[in-house]
């Protein structure tokens, strides 16, 4: 077995994501969160199996192929990854536990689509709506660094 481990990440911007990518499990770890990564390694076999990757988005969460919503959160940003047919929308409204809205945004175009939430640490309900239909999800907002 072998053990990659990071002992200590200093001076890194707040919004970059550092990754471990084990490219013969297709594995993304979170270095941040998981400092230490444990793996069997076969011998001869390990050229350019491990590398280190930078992202402005998080890669642990991908959205299936056929998902038309994807959302997740981290920390205080919500993640909104649409596949809407061409020219379709969605609108996003996010609740607080509550069922008060704390915000309402259009979302244009596909992909992934990124908002800061400034609202308290707790449980939120987003929203996604569009002619495909509504898609609902609760999201965990962290604001915690």
């Amino acid at each position: 077995d072998v053990v990659i481990s990071v002992k200590e990440m200093v001076l890194m911007p707040h919004n970059l994501f550092v990754y471990l990518l084990d490219k013969k499990t297709g594995i993304h770890q979170n270095l941040a969160v998981y400092p230490e990564y444990r793996t069997g390694v076969d011998a001869g076999e390990n050229a350019n199996r491990f590398s280190v990757v930078l992202s402005h988005r998080d890669l642990r969460f991908q959205p299936g192929i056929d998902e038309s919503y994807h959302v997740y959160s981290f920390r205080n940003r919500v993640y909104v990854y649409l596949n809407l047919p061409a020219g379709e929308n969605s609108d996003m409204r996010i609740f607080n536990i509550m069922g008060q809205q704390v915000l309402q945004k259009s979302l244009d175009g596909n992909g992934y689509h990124e908002t800061d939430l400034t609202a308290s640490e707790g449980i939120y309900v987003v929203t996604l709506s569009s002619a495909n239909g509504r898609f609902n999800k609760k999201v965990y907002i962290s604001n915690q660094w």
